[in-house]
């Protein structure tokens, strides 16, 4: 029997991400601000997720404080400000043009690389868009 495991994952969050402006309209309308809508699914990502890697590979948690900023600056300011800006184009706008956004990020993300650490823009990096 085949392993479905990484479709079904796949299916699942493009549903999970469909479905996600339902959930900010309707929290908004309870009176959430984007910051708390942000704050209440990082809070519980983090639950569910850590609740996982606990149960399958609790060494998967470890971190060497050497590298505390790493985790600090990508799990915290980063995706703090994508889910700030991401629920702040749904509540304001429509749910259509945050996904158009999101998934043009990875050219905006080129571009700054570009203009800010200077790195080439290749034939084979702009294929992986």
């Amino acid at each position: 029997m085949k392993d479905y495991k990484a479709p079904a994952a796949v299916i699942a969050a493009g549903v999970l991400w469909g479905i996600i402006s339902i959930f900010i309209r309707l929290l908004s309308a309870a009176g959430l601000e984007s910051q708390q809508i942000g704050f209440v699914r990082n809070v519980f990502a983090f639950i569910v997720l850590l609740s996982i890697i606990l149960v399958k590979n609790r060494d998967a948690v470890r971190i060497d404080i050497r590298d505390i900023w790493m985790f600090l600056g990508t799990g915290i300011v980063s995706t703090t400000l994508f889910s700030w800006c991401n629920i702040t184009v749904v509540r304001e706008s429509q749910a259509s043009l945050a996904v158009v956004l999101l998934y043009t990020s990875p050219i905006f993300v080129s571009i700054m690389s570009a203009v800010f650490f200077h790195e080439k823009i290749t034939l084979k990096k702009s294929l992986r868009w």
